[in-house]
C-alpha cells in the first residue's frame, strides 16, 4: 500500500527513514528551520531570549536556535525550559523581561494559551522588538489565544488567505461545509488527496506500484500552487513562511503573510541515505 503523510515533521523522513511507497506533502522541520533562518537574519536582532517546553522538542530546538543566532553574530541571553502543563509562568515572565531583542517562544497547546494570556497581563510582548512563535501561535489555537498573540511572527505553511483562485475555491467551500476557515492540516490532507488523485490519473490505475510510479516526479495543480513530489526522496516540493498574528476584517485573529517561499528556494537537496527505489 502508499501512505502520504500529510502531519509529519521530521527530517529523518527524508533521509534513512524514507521508503519506496511512502511520500510526504507536509513541510519537514529543515523546511521550517530555513524558514526561521531567513527571518531571523531580516530582523537584525542580536540578543534572543527563549523559553520552551522542557522535553526533547524543546531542548533540541532551543540548541539548535542558539547555534543559528551566534552563527549571525548574536547570541541568547537567556533560554528557560518550563514543564508540560505549567499553569503559572510568572516566574519566567519576571526573568524574560530583561531585555534583548527578540524573544522565541517553543510551547504548545494549553501551555501555549496560558502562557499569552499571562504575557499579556504582563505586557511582555512590548518589551521586544521581534517576538516569534515556533509552534506557539497556531490555527488551532488562535481562538483561545484571541488578542492575546497580536504581532507574534510564526512559521505558518498555510492560511486560507493564500494566493491562487484554486485555494479560494477550496476555502470558501470548506468555510461553508464546516463554518470555520480551513486550518492547515486541513490543507495537507487536501494536497495529498490532490497528489493521489493526479497520480491516479496519470497511471489510468488504482494500483500500487502503478501509482507509485506516476506520483514520483508528479507536477501538478494544487491548493499551494504548482507542485512537485520529489522523486529522489518522495517528497512534495512546496510554499513556506512567516505569519504574523493580526485582526481581521470579522474581528478575529488570524495570519497575515509576512514573507512566503517557494519549495525550490527553501527545501535542502534530496539526501543520499535516501533510498526510494
Amino acid at each position: 500500500v502508499l501512505l502520504i503523510d500529510p502531519y509529519s515533521q521530521s527530517n529523518d523522513l527524508m533521509t534513512k527513514s524514507c521508503s519506496p511507497n511512502y511520500f510526504r506533502v507536509s513541510t519537514p522541520d529543515a523546511v521550517t528551520t530555513r524558514m526561521m533562518q531567513d527571518y531571523v537574519k531580516s530582523t537584525s536582532a542580536k540578543s534572543w531570549n527563549l523559553i520552551s517546553m522542557d522535553y526533547a522538542s524543546g531542548q533540541s530546538f532551543a540548541k539548535s536556535f542558539s547555534e543559528l543566532a551566534r552563527g549571525m553574530g548574536g547570541g541568547v541571553e537567556q533560554s528557560l525550559f518550563s514543564p508540560t502543563g505549567t499553569t503559572d509562568f510568572g516566574s519566567y515572565i519576571s526573568q524574560l523581561s530583561k531585555p534583548a531583542d527578540g524573544l522565541v517562544i517553543t510551547l504548545f497547546t494549553s501551555d501555549a494559551v496560558t502562557f499569552a494570556k499571562q504575557a499579556k497581563q504582563f505586557g511582555l510582548f512590548e518589551k521586544y522588538k521581534n517576538v516569534i512563535g515556533n509552534g506557539f501561535a497556531t490555527d488551532y489555537s488562535l481562538d483561545a489565544m484571541g488578542d492575546n498573540a497580536l504581532g507574534v511572527v510564526n512559521s505558518v505553511s498555510y492560511t486560507a488567505d493564500l494566493p491562487g483562485a484554486r485555494n479560494a475555491e477550496y476555502a470558501k467551500a470548506f468555510e461553508r461545509r464546516t463554518q470555520r476557515r480551513p486550518y492547515y492540516t486541513d490543507a495537507d490532507l487536501m494536497a495529498a488527496m490532490e497528489i493521489y488523485r493526479a497520480a491516479v490519473v496519470k497511471s489510468r490505475s488504482t494500483d500500487p506500484a502503478a501509482v507509485r510510479g506516476a506520483m514520483e516526479g508528479l507536477k501538478t495543480s494544487t491548493i499551494f500552487g504548482e507542485v512537485e513530489m520529489r522523486a529522489a526522496d518522495h517528497h512534495l516540493i512546496r510554499q513556506h513562511g512567516m505569519g504574523q498574528v493580526v485582526k481581521g476584517p470579522d474581528g478575529k485573529t488570524r495570519f497575515q503573510m509576512k514573507v512566503l517561499k517557494s519549495g525550490p528556494e527553501i527545501y535542502p537537496p534530496a539526501s543520499p541515505e535516501c533510498k526510494v527505489s
